[in-house]
């Protein structure tokens, strides 16, 4: 009998995709690709199967599942920039943690997944830049966790049209448990095409802590975008 964890072949599909597509030399190196792998398969749940016929079913239900195959692509995301960032020079540095506060509460935000279509060609927009803003008085560049999340996110086709972002924690005055709704601005600008800008709010309530890295199904989902 064969035993399979059918998460393993869909993360190393991903990783080598990502990988290959950033076309750089460092990611040709099988065993940062395995760190990749193995940072990924430590955050997801793993999924056994006995027969061939189950990995088949497994692996097309999961192509179908949109919100599972754009959390693999943000731990991979996530995986490589960590790996990068141990394994390069440190010429790019990445923030220390912020201090938390005792006795604080925190509003951390999910992370945010969206993706952008071209209503000519059906397909993700690669090249689009989008900038994720948050209303203060007015609105202004969100900070991210860290510089490893770029804001603003260039498309690639090799997420098939998604972005991400994963928006700093914002200490909440009352300083208690409480809810606030948080107004966000996401605009897009590709060569060629008038600038489109999105609207959206979410929901948050705050936490007597801070969370600095990805929490599996801790996101957002963003209505698609559809540009002409």
């Amino acid at each position: 009998m064969i035993l399979k964890n059918t998460m393993e072949d869909i993360v190393f599909h991903a990783v080598n995709e990502m990988c290959t597509d950033s076309h750089e030399d460092f990611w040709k190196d099988e065993t940062n690709r395995h760190d990749v792998a193995c940072y990924v398969l430590n955050r997801v749940r793993a999924s056994y199967l006995t027969s061939g016929r189950g990995v088949l079913h497994m692996e097309a239900n999961h192509e179908k599942d949109v919100q599972k195959t754009a959390d693999i692509f943000i731990l991979v995301a996530e995986a490589m920039r960590t790996v990068l960032s141990r394994r390069k020079d440190k010429s790019h540095p990445v923030a220390p943690p912020k201090p938390e506060e005792e006795d604080s509460y925190y509003f951390n935000f999910p992370c945010l997944i969206g993706k952008i279509i071209s209503m000519t060609t059906w397909e993700g927009m690669d090249g689009t830049i989008v900038t994720l803003k948050t209303r203060i008085e007015h609105f202004v560049k969100t900070d991210m966790i860290n510089p490893q999340w770029d804001n603003p996110y260039t498309i690639s086709h090799k997420t098939s049209g998604y972005f991400t972002f994963f928006p700093s924690p914002v200490k909440d005055k009352k300083n208690e448990k409480s809810s606030r709704l948080f107004e966000f601005s996401l605009l897009f600008e590709h060569s060629g095409q008038e600038p489109v800008e999105k609207i959206f709010t979410i929901d948050v309530t705050s936490e007597r802590a801070i969370h600095q890295s990805f929490r599996k199904g801790f996101t957002h989902r963003i209505e698609d975008i559809y540009i002409n």
